[in-house]
């Protein structure tokens, strides 16, 4: 853990850390029987943030049992483990989901850079001002990282994780395609959204 931070010293870098964008808690016997669960140790998902590499792999309640075989019950062991890792390392993560034990792998990456350039708030339109986008290199379309609270997009059922594929029928991967896209919906707008994988369609008329 020491190494990198010394090397970082000396070379007169900042320390880039591996990211895996989840926010996790301990499994107590209590949340575990709140879910159905027969106790065991391990770390359980709670939240997957929006832009991390584990967006299409892990769900809130899937439960952390090991990284790389070393048993889990906490998220500050999850985090020592990465500590010792570097980015471009290669894990694997052991996690029980409803019951079922599985397995992935995944390549360490650093947390993604959310710089003004790369994040976009909607502000012209009816139904989809007050999103927050951002653009990603892992795949297509536009990412929903924030949604204020007065936004119409919470009628439609769009929810911080979405991804904002089509807007008017136009592929979107920029800032620049969605205020195309926007500006060609004079009398309606129509989306399409993967929702965690699940293609979704809508249609509104003003």
């Amino acid at each position: 853990v020491v190494k990198p931070l010394i090397e970082a010293a000396l070379n007169g870098t900042d320390v880039k850390r591996p990211w895996l964008g989840i926010t996790c808690q301990a499994l107590t016997p209590e949340i575990a029987s709140s879910l159905g669960l027969n106790y065991l140790t391990g770390a359980i998902v709670s939240n997957v943030h929006p832009l991390s590499p584990l967006k299409d792999h892990l769900q809130d309640g899937d439960v952390i049992v090991a990284i790389n075989t070393k048993p889990i019950s906490s998220s500050e062991e999850i985090d020592f483990i990465l500590n010792t890792h570097k980015i471009g390392d290669k894990v694997s993560i052991n996690f029980i989901r409803r019951g079922k034990a599985e397995t992935l792998e995944l390549i360490l990456e650093e947390a993604p850079s959310l710089k003004t350039e790369t994040t976009f708030e909607v502000t012209e339109s009816k139904y989809l001002k007050g999103v927050v986008l951002a653009q990603s290199k892992n795949s297509k379309g536009m990412i929903v990282i924030d949604i204020l609270k007065d936004s119409a997009a919470l009628s439609l059922g769009i929810e911080k994780g979405d991804v904002l594929l089509k807007i008017n029928t136009i592929d979107v991967s920029s800032m620049q395609d969605v205020k195309t896209a926007l500006s060609k919906g004079v009398h309606g707008i129509s989306l399409v959204i993967d929702k965690n994988g699940q293609i979704v369609n809508l249609r509104v008329q003003f």
